[in-house]
């Protein structure tokens, strides 16, 4: 049985996933909660699921389920120990966000590099300030922690408008379409050439707080940081500190440690940082696209090494 717990499918969607589906698959919407639900979870073997409502507890009611399918990217909430102990598959939607994601990329890069916030607050004042430049990005440099698909489809994007782009990985092995790549462990040198500083990686061990003070004090005073990866890869208060103390000129934050942010969080009342509420990767688009990724996923189930964007259990991501 293929048990769903995604509430927002519309009823087209959701035929659109049972074609995707043999005959004599039986399909299971759950749109309350689990614990509510007296579906026979014994028969459950493929789950598709946003993630959150994946526990332990939930794991152990279904003993014949072979198959997590995450419908978004973020997964180090999830149980890993419990889901590789018991040899389950686990599926989740990375590659998919790279045109929303991209797109948002650029359009904050040519919000800030245009002034646009200074525009709209002289305008709210009758003010014409035509010393207010709109300025170009052709010719800035951007590094993107995370070369991955998203990482690389906003390279090409950066790329295209005349911007040189850096990567950073845990390898530090060079691809395309980067011009550069560095390891983690190498990231303060890229960090004193970067115009734009583009976080995307997952947090994991290496990654928690990969943008703290040294970090800061290697940026250039003009350069902007724009976190769409996850709010722990910054620390908070360092990042007060820089922007406070004008290390750098300011940064764009999609996400946070804790979501919603707090209405008396410092960032609120920061006229150098630009808040909006982990939007960059959604889109109108956004569940027609995990459809299509998991009719691939299917087609080939249970083989499971042809199935596309299966995470490591182990690294976590």
């Amino acid at each position: 049985m293929l048990l769903i717990t995604i509430e927002d499918l519309t009823s087209n969607q959701l035929a659109e996933l049972q074609k995707q589906l043999p005959s004599n698959q039986k399909v299971c919407h759950v749109t309350t909660s689990l614990d509510k639900s007296s579906i026979d979870f014994e028969q459950v073997q493929i789950w598709i699921t946003y993630g959150h409502d994946v526990t332990e507890e939930q794991l152990k009611r279904m003993p014949h389920l072979k198959w997590i399918q995450i419908f978004q990217a973020g997964v180090e909430h999830l149980p890993f120990e419990a889901i590789r102990s018991r040899k389950i598959t686990l599926t989740n939607m990375r590659g998919i966000h790279g045109i929303p994601m991209a797109e948002y990329t650029l359009s904050m890069l040519f919000h800030l590099m245009g002034n646009v916030q200074r525009y709209q607050k002289n305008q709210t004042e009758n003010i014409w300030d035509d010393l207010a430049l709109f300025h170009e990005i052709n010719g800035k440099t951007a590094t993107i922690f995370g070369a991955g698909t998203i990482g690389t489809e906003i390279a090409k994007k950066l790329k295209a408008v005349g911007l040189t782009v850096f990567g950073v990985n845990t390898s530090g092995k060079l691809k395309e379409p980067f011009d550069e790549m560095y390891s983690l462990q190498d990231r303060l040198k890229v960090l004193q050439k970067s115009d734009f500083v583009i976080l995307l990686m997952p947090v994991t061990p290496q990654t928690e707080h990969c943008i703290s003070d040294k970090e800061f004090l290697e940026m250039r005073k003009e350069a902007h940081l724009i976190n769409i990866g996850r709010g722990p890869l910054i620390n908070d208060e360092a990042l007060l500190r820089a922007v406070q103390q004008k290390q750098i000129k300011g940064a764009v934050l999609d996400v946070f440690d804790e979501e919603p942010l707090p209405k008396n969080h410092p960032f609120w009342d920061i006229d150098e940082i630009l808040i909006t509420p982990h939007v960059a990767a959604k889109s109108p688009r956004y569940l027609d696209r995990c459809i299509e990724q998991f009719a691939h996923n299917i087609h080939v189930f249970p083989r499971f090494k042809e199935m596309k964007f299966v995470v490591d259990t182990t690294k976590g991501y």
